[in-house]
């Protein structure tokens, strides 16, 4: 999904690189087998949505707390075998202070949704995150934590994919419309969208679908989505974008 032109993040520097025909086929959508599990989805005319909720998510425990798994690309990858050309998740930093797993193959996004979390990459100097601030690392770096916070991460496989995070929000009674990227290559491009606080109203090729807190929905379209606040509360969101890389 893209509102304005594409940015490249120091930490996709990789995204020079050429990938093969392989590789890029599995970017292409196929009818004949769904992006995830979910409770909805469809294809019409090169769109395709898929709702999840929580029973869809996978839950798994680590050394700082709990992630919850979101969505993760091919839908047959393991995180734990590091099989996986992107993932997104969300975690819950319980341990005061805690080590990120090294993670070498892959660029990381993240950002912190509450609380308060403070970073030291490879011996240097602490870093202060703020709320829903996208902070990009390499999975490859010594990765130490302090506090504790609930986070949205985006990890990508280097040399295959690139993306990026942000925040979307809307008030009481407004929209936020977002658009699909260049023509020659939206068939590869992937948008998951996660509910963080309130409800948001999705619309998309003539069909309306309510995401409610903890609810996400992956996207691989092209055209206009729009988000718009469900009820008199606003809704906040985390959009993770994704897209392969070009030669």
């Amino acid at each position: 999904i893209r509102a304005t032109g594409r940015t490249m993040h120091p930490a996709n520097r990789a995204c020079r690189c050429a990938r093969s025909g392989a590789e890029t086929a599995r970017y292409r959508p196929s009818a004949r087998r769904p992006l995830l599990r979910g409770d909805a989805g469809r294809m019409q005319r090169g769109m395709r949505i898929q709702i999840l909720r929580q029973a869809d998510y996978t839950v798994s425990a680590w050394a700082g707390g709990v992630t919850t798994q979101l969505a993760i690309w091919p839908p047959q990858a393991q995180y734990a075998a590091r099989s996986f050309d992107w993932r997104v998740s969300s975690a819950v930093v319980g341990a005061e202070e805690s080590v990120f797993t090294r993670l070498p193959d892959y660029a990381r996004h993240l950002a912190i949704l509450d609380g308060q979390l403070r970073l030291r990459h490879n011996g240097g100097g602490e870093l202060t995150l703020h709320p829903f601030t996208p902070h990009v690392f390499d999975g490859a770096d010594e990765t130490r934590s302090c506090g504790t916070c609930t986070d949205f991460n985006l990890m990508l496989r280097k040399g295959v994919c690139c993306g990026r995070i942000r925040p979307i929000r809307t008030g009481a009674g407004q929209a936020a419309c977002l658009q699909a990227g260049a023509e020659d290559c939206w068939e590869e491009q992937t948008a998951v969208i996660y509910c963080v606080r309130g409800g948001v109203t999705l619309t998309a090729d003539g069909r309306q679908l309510r995401l409610s807190q903890t609810d996400c929905a992956v996207l691989r379209f092209c055209g206009c989505v729009q988000l718009r606040a469900s009820g008199e509360y606003p809704g906040v969101c985390m959009l993770a974008e994704i897209w392969p890389e070009k030669k």
